[in-house]
């Protein structure tokens, strides 16, 4: 069975609710964390970090449920199931979630939490160094 253009968008509604999920949390919680470090060497480094870590430990659930959902859609599709002619909506991600809960219990939407701190937080505190610089330099590229 041909797997049609709408297999391109599996898992596509879990992912958007992961990624609003850390930026949310990510840039809600960047100034408590940067008021916290205050003026120590490293603050805005250590804002964004903290920041990115508990950014992906309140997303991780979403990110195990698109994973979960992704590898369904694309098994039963490689396995000769039915085409996928329609993108997956949110009901196929809860249901994802639903099947992880089942089998291995609440724990397990938190599923590879250590790594995705560590990248996310590495990632959110790379880009709280990286945005003044690039805000400077775009008022200076507009003056």
């Amino acid at each position: 069975a041909a797997a049609g253009p709408a297999a391109l968008y599996a898992g596509y509604c879990a992912l958007q609710c992961r990624q609003a999920v850390w930026t949310a949390v990510y840039f809600a919680s960047r100034p408590a964390f940067a008021e916290a470090f205050g003026a120590l060497p490293g603050a805005t480094f250590c804002a964004g970090l903290g920041a990115g870590v508990l950014g992906a430990v309140a997303n991780c659930p979403f990110d195990v449920c698109r994973s979960v959902a992704q590898k369904e859609l694309i098994g039963a599709w490689v396995s000769g199931g039915e085409a996928v002619t329609r993108a997956p909506g949110l009901a196929h991600a809860l249901a994802a979630g639903r099947s992880v809960v089942s089998a291995r219990g609440a724990r397990g939407l938190w599923a590879g939490v250590g790594f995705k701190s560590l990248h996310l937080g590495c990632g959110g505190a790379l880009m709280a160094v990286l945005q003044p610089a690039c805000e400077r330099a775009w008022a200076k590229a507009r003056a």
